[in-house]
């Protein structure tokens, strides 16, 4: 069975994408003819902080219920955790 979930009705997707679009492309014309290293992993990372934050504000560090809210499993949230030092 697929679960489908409901974007919070005041979060546009949109408007996140276009903000991540938008600093990638400046960052990229500002490095001008240098190739960027893990670009991937530095953008992943700047947005998966915070997020992770916030889940487990929310659920006041419930880890179970933070990889459930993530859709991930328990052993992959609490690498991320510590990963970003939030362990």
């Amino acid at each position: 069975m697929t679960q489908s979930y409901k974007p919070l009705p005041y979060f546009k997707s949109e408007m996140l994408s276009k903000v991540v679009e938008n600093k990638v492309e400046d960052y990229l014309l500002s490095i001008k003819d240098q190739d960027p290293e893990n670009l991937y992993r530095q953008i992943i990372d700047l947005v998966e902080e915070p997020l992770l934050k916030c889940v487990m504000e929310y659920t006041r560090k419930n880890k179970s219920r933070a990889a459930n809210c993530l859709g991930i499993n328990l052993p992959t949230l609490k690498a991320k955790l510590k990963r970003h030092g939030l362990s």
